[in-house]
């Protein structure tokens, strides 16, 4: 079997699917890695890995195809593409330095820089920033986002963010070291800050580099027993501070807690 791996994985590379380049992909396999030539299609079966640049996907099952038929490429004879399309089952991985993305299943659309991963347990993680799922993950590697989908849940610097669905954001900062940069939530939107201040909307928008968030659609604001109401909220996360606008939909309003007895109870 150790002989037959070794064997495939070097018709592999002659055959131009397992490439060092960057733009190009390094597939292999503990059990084995299977050619269907009149497919142009690749399996790799068991501890199966592949690389693409410093992008890496790991599952129990690859499968790469090399033909792009679904993108009007014509099958004239000599006419071949670069693997377009990753498949992944069982346990699946993608990871490289900075991030990591677990699921059951994964599509990679090499030609679009697309990720998507399905099945249970979703967990999405990158410096520091934890974000889970029940739907879907998408990551775009080229905008470097990521979209999750169905009950999502964010955890980042002791803040948590759920929602129905939700767009990350990442940057390079001075250092060259991807960061979280924004955040962006819809439908049932709740933020719990670390300092215990429960803040609900149908819209939010977090921005990591002043750690502000701004809300907008039927806002409510909890802290112990005071509870703000209003169109539109910003939370300033360092300071604590709080600031309700009203945009026409209503008077804004505030419900505080009052230690006056009534003329009633005397």
């Amino acid at each position: 079997m150790r002989f037959l791996f070794s064997f495939l994985v070097v018709l592999a590379a002659l055959t131009g699917v397992a490439c060092a380049q960057n733009d190009q992909l390094v597939i292999s396999a503990e059990q084995s890695l299977e050619w269907h030539e009149d497919q142009q299609l690749y399996i790799a079966r068991q501890d199966a890995r592949a690389v693409r640049g410093p992008l890496t996907l790991e599952a129990d099952l690859l499968m790469a195809r090399r033909w792009a038929k679904d993108k009007g490429i014509s099958e004239k004879a000599g006419q071949r593409s670069a693997i377009d399309l990753v498949t992944a089952e069982g346990n699946v991985r993608i990871f490289d330095d900075k991030q990591k993305l677990v699921g059951d299943r994964a599509t990679y659309d090499l030609d679009k820089g697309w990720i998507r991963v399905t099945g249970a347990k979703l967990c999405y993680e990158s410096q520091g920033s934890v974000i889970t799922a029940r739907d879907s993950f998408d990551y775009d590697e080229k905008a470097q986002k990521a979209f999750a989908h169905g009950k999502v849940v964010a955890l980042h610097q002791g803040h948590k963010v759920k929602a129905d669905k939700m767009a990350v954001t990442f940057r390079q900062n001075e250092a060259g070291r991807r960061e979280l940069s924004m955040i962006e939530a819809w439908g049932e939107v709740d933020i719990l800050t670390k300092d215990g201040v429960l803040a609900r909307g149908d819209h939010a928008v977090y921005t990591a580099h002043d750690d502000m968030a701004n809300l907008a659609g039927h806002v409510r604001i909890t802290r112990q027993e005071v509870h703000l109401e209003g169109d539109r909220a910003v939370l300033q996360f360092g300071s604590g501070e709080s600031q309700l606008l009203n945009e026409g939909g209503g008077r804004v309003r505030a419900l505080l807690p009052s230690s006056g007895k009534g003329a009633d109870s005397q």
